[in-house]
């Protein structure tokens, strides 16, 4: 006798990928996004412990699927593992920050180029849009907007593996940012070079384009890294020459320049 299954039936299959497409996450994934978004916004600050016991009775789950979200979240980035010690959140350092940032310099200009000529009418409508969104939201909502946004510009790329790493990327930017805001209000100056970005997408002019973005990221490199640590902003920075700044009808220094969100 075979052990083969008889098929079960095209709408047994419909059925199982509905539920598929609808189950809900698991409770490590669950942990996992309320952890992340609590560091991001600052709720569990940098270098605060994660007790284990303390963190497994808030949540009422058992210490093995918080082991699994601590252990996803250090491979991301937001936590720490330190030997007989414990997990601790990330600490924030200009190191890190010029990781991130030069990850992004490398990444997002050329995913641009690559999704310029793709562009549909719908994709710069639908990142239009998100400018509006931008100009009217509270500061706490400004991070994932701003991901919102240049992720409709590079959607059209078809680099989905890039997509990937920058949404991460963009989780610890929002981490970053949001200490930023709290001593530069930079709301209106970002979306100014939004609009900007956008502009050169619509008229198809690549360089332009690659150019605004790159200045655009760069500037709240500078600012992050020159809050964090001051000392960073004696660095030479030559390898920037070769980029132009964006240009607006407003007189811009370099001052102003620095307290800019990518």
């Amino acid at each position: 006798m075979s052990d083969s299954q008889p098929p079960l039936g095209i709408e047994f299959d419909r059925v199982a990928d509905d539920w598929l497409s609808r189950r809900p996450p698991s409770t490590v994934d669950v942990i996992v996004g309320l952890l992340q978004e609590a560091i991001v916004k600052g709720d569990l600050p940098q270098g605060m412990p994660l007790r284990q016991e303390h963190i497994a009775r808030k949540f009422g789950i058992s210490k093995i699927p918080l082991r699994e979200a601590l252990a996803k979240l250090e491979a991301g980035g937001f936590v720490t593992t330190h030997p007989r010690r414990g997990a601790f959140v990330s600490e924030i350092s200009a190191e890190k920050i010029e990781e991130i940032f030069r990850l992004r310099l490398s990444i997002e200009p050329d995913v641009l180029r690559h999704a310029i000529p793709r562009m549909t009418a719908e994709d710069m409508a639908g990142a239009g849009q998100v400018i509006e969104k931008f100009a009217k939201a509270d500061a706490g909502d400004l991070g994932v907007l701003n991901w919102e946004f240049h992720h409709a510009l590079y959607r059209p790329s078809g680099r989905e593996l890039s997509l990937q790493i920058l949404s991460n990327l963009h989780l610890h930017v929002d981490r970053y940012v949001r200490i930023h805001m709290v001593f530069v209000d930079t709301k209106k100056e970002s979306n100014d070079e939004h609009r900007m970005l956008l502009a050169a997408c619509r008229k198809r002019d690549v360089e332009s384009a690659v150019k605004i973005l790159h200045a655009h990221i760069d500037n709240i490199r500078l600012a992050i890294r020159d809050l964090v640590s001051p000392s960073a902003s004696t660095k030479s920075t030559k390898q920037q020459a070769k980029w132009s700044k964006p240009t607006s009808s407003k007189p811009s220094t370099s001052s102003r320049g620095r307290k800019r969100k990518a």
